[in-house]
């Protein structure tokens, strides 16, 4: 079992963006974007490789969308997710 985790902080702010931005529907919000980037981030300083980090990226959006399954708002927690993947994509020492 790997000792990497994201920090409690970045949790938080994680949940609350990606909360704002599924039940808004507005997948535009910067700060959703700016708070991924910065738990890859703490992810590659803990010594993550990039399938950890999916996997912790991936877990966090499986808990966020199960109370939404079956509504639009699940759906837009899986729209999410893929931006979530794709900002990983992107990153410095992840590409």
């Amino acid at each position: 079992m790997s000792a990497i985790h994201i920090p409690p902080a970045l949790d938080r702010h994680l949940v609350s963006a990606a909360h704002t931005a599924a039940t808004t529907g507005d997948f535009a919000a910067g700060a959703f974007e700016a708070v991924v980037d910065q738990v890859v981030r703490a992810l590659r300083d803990q010594g993550a490789d990039r399938r950890e980090v999916e996997r912790a990226l991936s877990d966090v959006f499986a808990g966020l969308a199960y109370a939404h399954l079956r509504s639009p708002v699940g759906t837009r927690y899986v729209a999410l997710e893929a931006r979530a993947l794709a900002i990983l994509e992107r990153a410095p020492g992840y590409r």
